[in-house]
């Protein structure tokens, strides 16, 4: 028994490092607290779970999880809102759910 439980732990290690770190996104729009509720909008459109604000000195931050598949689609959303800039882009085929971390500051 101790030599299969021993042979488990390296697939279970595998997933945990294969698996998709946080995106992390700057939004800059010319009114952060009116655009982070666009945001948390468009998240919920996209059926994101877990979704939590935070305001910090003028910078409105919202985190998710966020299906791999649906990041373009946020991705082109939020560039109607204003200047993305995004960090840590999923793999293309990935399929399970991710963090994501959207800061949305004014710019001058």
């Amino acid at each position: 028994m101790d030599r299969r439980a021993s042979s488990a732990a390296p697939p279970i290690t595998a997933l945990s490092v294969t698996k998709p770190s946080a995106i992390e996104v700057i939004l800059q729009t010319r009114d952060a607290k009116a655009s982070s509720r666009d945001v948390e909008n468009i998240l919920n459109q996209l059926g994101a779970q877990n979704i939590k604000k935070e305001s910090l000195q003028g910078t409105e931050i919202l985190t998710a999880e966020l299906q791999a598949e649906k990041t373009q689609e946020l991705f082109e959303k939020l560039k109607l809102l204003g200047e993305v800039k995004e960090k840590g882009l999923p793999p293309e085929h990935a399929k399970e759910s991710i963090k994501i971390r959207i800061e949305t500051t004014s710019s001058p």
